[in-house]
């Protein structure tokens, strides 16, 4: 994939994996004493390289997750900034059942430097600490697409200085295809006219010189180095020979227009004039109340100024001007319904749209749809849209959408994931993510859960206050459903200021099932400055008269932690496990975390009760029936299994 990837680093940036580096001997060597001239000449002839960015064993085979549908999705993204896509999953089929994905492999296509360069890279390997891989993305991206070195620097900044710092370079990497695509765009306004047999306007010339081809693809030039002048002396030869028909060049398909620069239909008018100033400045038509597909994202703002449209019924929020204005509030999803006995699942939220590139707050997320259609089997809610980033100087992150809720009489329910709260400007707060949709379940035998979802993270931000995660679902059981809670979400990163306070786990409640409450979000961390604190562990209850069943509340959330001159974030408190149960017992305290160099520690979170220490057995227990998850490096009882999405 080329160019630099425009996904909130805050996000990924948490998630990534430590990288796994393969000769083609299928061994590392990560010492200079380990060099030896043998493999010198092998890394000459052979080439030095492998996989980066996973860490993932490729001769293994990874199980399936299910998506809302049921249908297998790949557990993990392979890397989370460049190789998904070359070194992503891979699907393998059931040989007895050819449309059964059994599970999915990764790092199918290593790639290797030969020659001089991949001495250099056999050379330094070995030489740089071996947890030191940024030379991985240097020689791998030079050798597959070159683009080595705006990797290392985006890499580089995000992993080291933080996803802000992440963002802020992938925006400034990405200016001139920006611009680029602009001025296309803005070119596709013009009115097409004939100069003999040859159509140009509307963008053709121009889409023609910088992507070779003509707005809707009559024309498209073959060349291995597309687009120049070459390209349009091909298009002006083809339509005089008759190969270009007039009516297909001059035909345009606002489909086509790109998603960032598209016009405003609410800047376009029967004047010519007010067109063209519309489409510089001017906001964003709203989604309409009848819209279906792809009509129900909001329009973009004029090219340069220009707030965003709301889009609707799960449709984004359009983008702000490219200089100057706020991103357009996602359109909340459809909710689950039965017409003339079809049954349609409830969909996600529409994302908010980004704000202008110096200027402009994040549009909020939409909230996911939800199911209450009280069939059989399983109701599921449907995830929150993330929130928009906001514009690089100044501008604050959109809040993440809420998830949908979740009702099922005769079976489980599974609430919505709450979005994840957009990126701050440079100067400006992240935005809060969403609460995870509540769950509640009714079933006469053990075989049903209502599982909460979980709390978005909130936005990170770069000088100012990062967003709060939000609040995972309750999960509530009847009869003998088990209620597990969603957990809290993570607090935003700030690189200077105040890091994101964690999310509140959910409530777990059950009758004759298990239930346990979730434990609360991470808070934020911080190069300098206050991090957050963790968010409260769910609680959890069961009748007083059981003595039966699992009742535990939630752990803590650990506090975030400072790199240097910071206060450390408190830690949660534990959730309380009331009523009955086999051995009710409340959540641990959460840690606190570390101010770091010249700083001070944050404050541990207090125990629920009963006190966790006489729960044992409740805790193995609950590791066995999945209330048990894993978070921040040590068990943290929560209502879900589920990993983040």
């Amino acid at each position: 994939m080329s160019g630099v990837a425009l996904a909130s680093t805050a996000a990924i940036v948490a998630a990534a994996p430590t990288p796994t580096k393969l000769s083609t001997a299928q061994y590392e060597l990560m010492a200079i004493t380990d060099i030896t001239v043998d493999d010198i000449i092998g890394a000459y002839w052979n080439g030095w390289g492998g996989y980066i960015g996973g860490g993932f064993d490729p001769d293994t085979l990874y199980d399936p997750d299910l998506d809302d549908n049921g249908d297998p999705v790949p557990p993990f993204y392979a890397d989370p900034y460049y190789f998904n896509a070359i070194n992503g999953a891979v699907a393998v089929y059931d040989p007895d059942d050819p449309d059964t994905v059994v599970g999915y492999r990764y790092n199918q296509n290593p790639f290797y430097t030969t020659g001089a360069s991949g001495v250099l890279y056999y050379l330094t390997d070995n030489v740089l600490a071996p947890d030191f891989y940024l030379d991985d993305y240097y020689f791998q991206l030079t050798e597959y697409n070159g683009t080595g070195i705006p990797a290392v620097i985006y890499v580089g900044a995000s992993a080291y200085l933080g996803p802000a710092a992440g963002d802020i370079v992938a925006a400034l990497q990405n200016i001139p295809g920006q611009i680029t695509g602009a001025f296309v765009n803005a070119t596709k306004a013009l009115p097409t006219f004939n100069v003999g047999p040859v159509v140009v306007g509307g963008g053709i010339l121009s889409s023609l010189y910088f992507n070779g081809a003509t707005p809707n693809f009559s024309y498209d030039w073959s060349s291995p180095d597309p687009g120049g002048l070459p390209a349009i002396w091909g298009y002006i030869n083809s339509s005089l020979a008759g190969g270009v028909p007039l009516s297909a060049a001059a035909t345009s398909d606002a489909s086509e227009t790109s998603t960032l620069f598209r016009l405003a239909s609410t800047n376009a008018t029967g004047d010519p004039v007010k067109t063209v100033i519309g489409f510089f400045i001017g906001n964003g038509a709203d989604a309409a109340a009848d819209c279906t597909g792809s009509a129900c994202n909001g329009g973009n703002g004029g090219l340069f100024l220009g707030n965003g449209g709301s889009g609707a019924y799960g449709g984004s929020g359009g983008n702000a001007g490219f200089l100057f204005g706020n991103g357009g509030d996602g359109g909340k999803g459809y909710d689950a319904e039965v017409i003339d006995g079809e049954y349609y699942g409830a969909n996600g939220g529409g994302n908010g749209g980004h704000g202008g590139f110096f200027f402009g707050n994040g549009g909020a997320g939409g909230g996911g749809g939800s199911d209450t259609t009280d069939l059989s089997g399983t109701s599921v809610g449907a995830d929150g849209g993330a929130g928009g980033n906001a514009g690089l100087f100044y501008g604050n992150g959109g809040s993440g959408g809420n998830g949908g809720q979740a009702l099922a009489l005769d079976g489980g329910a599974e609430g919505g994931y709450g979005g994840n709260g957009g990126s701050g400007g440079t100067f400006g707060a992240g935005g809060q993510g969403g609460a995870g949709g509540r769950a509640e379940a009714t079933r006469e035998s053990a075989d049903s859960e209502a599982l909460g979802g979980f709390g978005g993270n909130g936005g990170g931000a770069t000088f100012g206050a990062a967003g709060n995660g939000g609040v995972g679902g309750d999960g509530v059981g009847h009869d003998q459903a088990f209620g597990y809670a969603g957990p809290g979400g993570d607090g935003g990163i700030a690189t200077v200021g105040t890091g994101g306070e964690g999310g509140d786990g959910g409530n777990g409640s059950a009758e004759d099932g298990d239930s346990a409450g979730a434990y609360g979000g991470d808070g934020g961390n911080v190069l300098a400055g206050t991090a957050g604190s963790g968010g409260k562990g769910g609680s959890s209850s069961r009748p007083g008269a059981s003595t039966t069943a699992l009742n535990v509340g939630g752990d803590g959330g650990y506090g975030g932690q400072g790199v240097a001159f910071s206060k450390g974030g408190n830690g949660g408190n534990g959730g309380e496990a009331n009523g009955g149960g086999k051995v009710p017992a409340g959540g641990l305290g959460g840690q606190a975390g570390s101010g770091g160099l010249g700083g001070s520690d944050g404050t541990p979170g207090s125990n629920g009760t009963p006190a966790p220490s006489s729960s044992s057995a409740a805790a193995k227990e609950g590791s066995a029936s999945a209330a048990a998850s894993t978070s921040g490096g040590s068990s943290k009882s929560t209502g879900s299994d589920r990993h983040r999405r």
